[in-house]
């Protein structure tokens, strides 16, 4: 993703817009991949284990999101406020 941006500079400085927007399209499915490893590193991964270390397993940091048909149903699903 570095050498994008470092090429994307010069057009930055040249003002053409139409280059700016192929590389932001050109960094867009990169970006998504990072936000998804980032998603199940804390969300799946870390929680979880700190869940186990503090024996509060029984707890949902989640529920199943990725089947939302509607957009409130993504907020209700994709985190979850857990209070004691």
């Amino acid at each position: 993703m570095m050498p994008t941006v470092y090429n994307s500079m010069k057009f930055v400085k040249d003002d053409n817009y139409i280059m700016m927007v192929e590389r932001v399209m050109k960094l867009a499915i990169p970006n998504v991949y990072g936000w998804i490893l980032m998603f199940y590193a804390f969300f799946h991964c870390w929680m979880n284990f700190l869940a186990e270390l503090t024996r509060f397993s029984d707890r949902n940091f989640y529920k199943d999101w990725w089947n939302s048909h509607y957009l409130d149903q993504y907020w209700r699903t994709w985190n979850l406020v857990n209070f004691i």
